[in-house]
């Protein structure tokens, strides 16, 4: 590319050479860059080459194609350049600013003499310089929060008459952000830029500057910049906590039960909530909404926290205080009185002596304290009001209670009282008894001690005879008293007895079901080796062998023998091969957990029961898991059991083992693994359990699996 240049053309001549003569074209070019044109100057001139040979004819001379002179009887000779005119012209650039010109030239004289220049002729195409078209820019940052920082554009244009108009291509629109624009221009993205990515907290937007000279595209140009979502925009929600069978606005400690919900969950900005997080008061659910069970007494935070489609999170807490609570008690006692409450063994007044005892819940005064009085004969079976609820008057109380006159003391009469307070009813019911008289004798029976009402023999207290007892009644008779050496019961019916002899053994009949100093050898003894011994730590001692029998089935016998081994402590085995211990109900599993828990640094699921509790020790259950979607799949299933044997001390709940788990799917495209800590009462996790990443050459994927279950094996 150039602006000038010199094109060197070809002579034609009589008897000579051409190269005699030398014929050129000189040109130059200047740029006008706002119209995007060149224009271009070319001047013809022609010499001889050698003192030996001169013209001088009438010459006419052609620049592209038009005339530009005629010359008479002018000379060509080697003292210098002939000029035979020059053309001035202008030539359009392309588009982009590019241009290639053809230059061109010939003369011709009249003269047709010997050894003399006839005529001459030249061309080239010309590449000229390129006129600058669209302006180039920087800017001054490479990535933007959107909202806050300013992008500022510094254009460098190759004409002042050109301006610009600035764009921003984003989320598939292009948005003008500037126009008139000469040499710099600063914007901010706006905040509804954040509504094209609610899935990312960042982006790639291409800025454009558009270069146009008086309203005419020239060309343009673009660079990418990365815009971020600011921290500030984040779901939001709030937290929603009801507490169920509360007392006036008070949680009761084993009656009040909480519903928390996370309210008001929205996405920020085009964002939409992907997943949710309850805890607090034994509460680790992935719903929106979760139940506890009742609480004791205590503090409790709650938290609801949700994430939304991109990865971010919002968090609400509240504080529940739990008020102690205990049902009612009370001592309730009925005696037989004077008008003024004396104790009278022949009074016709029943005075109650009651102490009661109500739980004043968070000292409101708002549990419910009262009390109510029944009576009825002791035949009756259904009881009448003495007195309707009524109140209270502390929560605390012991007084005296005048159950009225008109109690005849001939006659006994069953007194109930029942207290209540607002969750709870108690019970107690007393007996009044007739006056008392050491005997007293009616045409149908004989009372001692009170008067009679029921029976031949109405006594109030104990019994004592030196003889026997002996009951008649339905052809059978029932004998209790004492032998010469022995303390029996006998049915007359069956002429079976219990005997317990004076040497310690018990016996059936003729069977011996115990005796103190008996080690064996009697096959009659129902324990035929050891006898069982009830120790001072409350331990029943049998022997090596328990035999279970059953001989209904025509007489054969089904039985089962449960045996010790003296070389291993604390087993019990089943002697034959061909017999199994069998579990009619769970079959030995119980379920001391059930959820879905990542397990990750501040999870801890406790159980139900400790493990030194179970049979053999526990079975952990995972699951797969969508973490998007928040949704827990009934496959991909995965169980680990841990023996009770791992947990040395038994009574430490602070001991523990850690674990880590191998999960994956058939097809090894999900593959995780869970660090845990299991405890005799707890199991806790690790923050690596959400983690996903490349290791050794495997992608792991933690956070595709949840422990779902733990089971007491």
């Amino acid at each position: 590319m150039a602006l000038s240049g010199t094109i060197t053309g070809t002579c034609v001549c009589n008897n000579i050479s051409g190269s005699n003569y030398t014929y050129e074209l000189v040109w130059s070019a200047t740029q006008n860059v706002s119209a995007n044109t060149s224009t271009i100057t070319v001047n013809a001139r022609v010499k001889a080459n050698s003192s030996y040979y001169s013209t001088q004819t009438n010459w006419t001379s052609i620049i592209n194609g038009s005339t530009v002179g005629t010359f008479a009887s002018t000379w060509v000779n080697s003292n210098g350049w002939t000029n035979l005119g020059s053309k001035t012209y202008t030539v359009n650039h392309n588009s982009d600013g590019t241009c290639s010109a053809t230059i061109s030239g010939s003369f011709s004289g009249t003269y047709n003499g010997a050894n003399v220049l006839r005529s001459g002729s030249a061309s080239a195409t010309v590449t000229l310089n390129t006129i600058p078209r669209a302006s180039s820019f920087t800017l001054n940052r490479s990535s933007a929060t959107i909202g806050s920082d300013a992008i500022t554009l510094n254009i460098s244009r190759a004409s002042s008459n050109f301006t610009h108009k600035i764009k921003v291509g984003w989320g598939g629109t292009w948005y003008l952000v500037g126009e008139n624009i000469a040499t710099s221009h600063s914007f901010t993205p706006p905040m509804s830029y954040c509504n094209s990515i609610p899935n990312a907290t960042s982006g790639t937007a291409t800025v454009k500057v558009e270069t146009l000279n008086n309203g005419s595209w020239i060309g343009e140009a673009s660079k990418t910049i990365t815009l971020n979502v600011p921290s500030s925009v984040a779901p939001s929600v709030s937290i929603g906590v009801t507490a169920n069978s509360a007392l006036s606005g008070h949680d009761v400690a084993g009656k009040t039960t909480f519903t928390v919900k996370a309210n008001s969950a929205t996405g920020s900005y085009g964002s939409t909530i992907k997943s949710y997080s309850i805890t607090g008061g034994g509460l680790n659910s992935t719903s929106s909404s979760a139940t506890t069970g009742t609480l004791g007494a205590g503090s409790y935070k709650f938290t609801v926290k949700v994430t939304d489609s991109r990865g971010r999170t919002a968090s609400a807490s509240k504080d529940v205080t739990v008020h102690g609570y205990s049902k009612p008690s009370a001592s309730f006692n009925v005696y037989r009185a004077n008008s003024s409450g004396s104790a009278q063994n022949d009074g016709t007044y029943v005075y109650a002596k009651i102490t009661t005892t109500i739980t004043n819940i968070a000292n409101a005064n708002v549990n419910d304290k009262s009390y109510s009085i029944y009576w009825k004969n002791p035949s009756d079976t259904s009881w009448k009001t003495l007195k309707g609820w009524t109140t209270i008057s502390d929560y605390s109380k012991s007084w005296n209670e005048n159950l009225g006159d008109g109690w005849v003391n001939t006659q006994s009469y069953d007194v109930r009282i029942q207290i209540r307070d607002s969750y709870e009813t108690i019970t107690i019911d007393k007996s009044v008894s007739t006056l008392n008289c050491v005997l007293n004798i009616e045409q149908d029976g004989v009372g001692i001690g009170k008067i009679w009402e029921k029976g031949k023999l109405d006594v109030a207290g104990d019994i004592y005879t030196s003889g026997r007892f002996v009951n008649m009644s339905n052809n059978k008779k029932l004998i209790t008293g004492t032998g010469s050496s022995d303390v029996y019961i006998h049915n007359s019916a069956s002429g079976k007895y219990l005997q317990l002899k004076d040497d310690g053994a018990l016996r059936y009949s003729d069977a011996l079901i115990y005796h103190s100093g008996n080690v064996g050898g009697d096959s009659s003894n129902r324990w035929h080796e050891t006898p069982p011994v009830i120790g001072a730590d409350g331990v029943m001692e049998i022997g090596k062998y328990l035999d279970f029998h059953y001989t209904k089935n025509g007489g054969e016998d089904y039985s089962c023998r449960l045996c010790v081994d003296a070389n291993s402590k604390n087993t019990v085995y089943m002697p034959l091969e061909t017999g199994r211990l069998y579990n009619t109900g769970n079959h030995g599993c119980k379920q001391l957990a059930s959820g879905a828990w990542y397990m990750f640094g501040s999870q801890s699921v406790g159980l139900s029961d400790t493990i030194w509790n179970q049979a053999h020790g526990i079975a952990l259950v995972f699951s797969a898991y969508n973490p998007s979607s928040g949704q827990t799949y009934q496959y991909d299933w995965h169980t680990y059991f841990i023996p009770k044997t791992f947990f040395t001390d038994r009574e430490s709940a602070e001991g523990y083992v850690l674990i880590t788990t191998f999960l994956t799917n058939p097809t090894l495209t999900s593959v995780g693994t869970k660090h845990l800590r299991v405890y005799n009462n707890r199991i806790t996790g690790d923050d690596r359990n959400t983690q996903t990443g490349t290791g050794s050459g495997i992608t792991f994927k933690n956070n595709e699996w949840v422990l779902r279950y733990v089971y007491g094996v």
